[in-house]
């Protein structure tokens, strides 16, 4: 096991994310550093605005702050950047208003504090569309669920699964969940 270390601005780490083949690190100067996992630095992207989350393996979704914003609204492009294909894609990240960004998935999923569930869906022209999947606050009340997190997401073809369990009273998951349940979706092209 090798260990190494990396002197960054005012010694502030922002995000961290260990990847398949390289780590991922955001600072405070809204810089995004690609190394590999020897430590040697491959890129270096400089964002627009804070660093909000960083996701997913070898195909990286950075969300990040674009404008100050109106009152209660919020701006924020994504960068999508496929290391092993080095495909670079950025674009609008779009928000219900009044919303904020809960989590952001592996699969171009992403989830609002208001309960929608959005999909970025590759485009021909190589652009994303978002689709919006569902309301999963809405969607939990149904099924009696007052607190839960969301496991995963299939898709199979437009068929949707998404996976989500009951927290018994606390904020994150235990080690053995209390109960499963799936939800299923079919979205109409």
């Amino acid at each position: 096991m090798r260990q190494w270390t990396l002197n960054t601005e005012n010694k502030r780490k922002f995000k961290l994310n260990l990847c398949e083949d390289f780590i991922v690190i955001g600072t405070s100067q809204r810089l995004i550093r690609l190394m590999n996992l020897l430590g040697i630095q491959q890129r270096i992207i400089h964002l627009q605005g804070l660093i909000i989350s960083i996701t997913y393996q070898n195909q990286l979704w950075i969300i990040h702050h674009s404008t100050q914003g109106l009152p209660k609204e919020q701006a924020m492009p994504y960068v999508y950047i496929d290391i092993e294909n080095g495909n670079y894609l950025t674009g609008p990240l779009p928000l219900t208003p009044k919303t904020k960004l809960i989590c952001i998935g592996g699969q171009c999923f992403y989830l609002e504090k208001s309960g929608y569930l959005t999909m970025l869906r590759r485009t021909k022209v190589n652009e994303f569309e978002p689709l919006l999947i569902c309301n999963l606050k809405q969607e939990a009340e149904k099924n009696n669920l007052a607190n839960y997190w969301l496991l995963g997401i299939n898709d199979f073809d437009g068929k949707f699964q998404l996976r989500v369990i009951e927290l018994c009273d606390h904020s994150y998951p235990e080690l053995v969940p209390c109960q499963l349940f799936l939800f299923h979706y079919v979205y109409m092209k």
